[in-house]
């Protein structure tokens, strides 16, 4: 299963499906093994990079995917370890386009469209195809 969510909002898909090869989730910020409830190759953002990017977004509302939980105030940052992905939602295009460009050229850092309105921001190097590529090679299928 590979997917933008986190592995919590993707676990009922995973059951249903009754799959159980690893998940990558947030857009390829991590591989979740359910079995052994572990995350595999990791590239959280930095809470130096969160910071930088929430005074960009300001005063757009992320929301920030954390460790297991989602997360809508800042404050709650501190006790988080991973950072996987900060998602942005807005009507006018433009604006996101613009945090976009900021984020990759001034930031180094990847971003990736949900949807039309959504933009979402991950460590340089995560994607869904690059995670995959990457879980592939390790066990010997590519």
């Amino acid at each position: 299963l590979v997917t933008g969510r986190s592995h919590r909002e993707a676990y009922a898909y995973y059951q249903t499906l009754a799959l159980t090869e690893p998940m990558i989730c947030c857009n390829g910020s991590y591989i979740y093994q359910p079995a052994q409830q572990q995350i595999l190759d990791p590239l959280p953002l930095t809470h130096l990079q969160t910071e930088k990017i929430l005074a960009r977004v300001y005063p757009l509302k992320p929301t920030i995917r954390a460790d297991d939980k989602i997360i809508f105030q800042a404050d709650e940052l501190s006790s988080r370890e991973n950072i996987w992905q900060i998602s942005v939602v807005h009507r006018h295009i433009k604006q996101l386009q613009n945090i976009a460009e900021f984020i990759q050229h001034e930031l180094q850092l990847s971003c990736t469209w949900s949807w039309h309105h959504q933009l979402d921001i991950l460590q340089k190097g995560c994607s869904k195809g690059q995670s995959l590529a990457r879980y592939a090679q390790q066990q010997h299928i590519a």
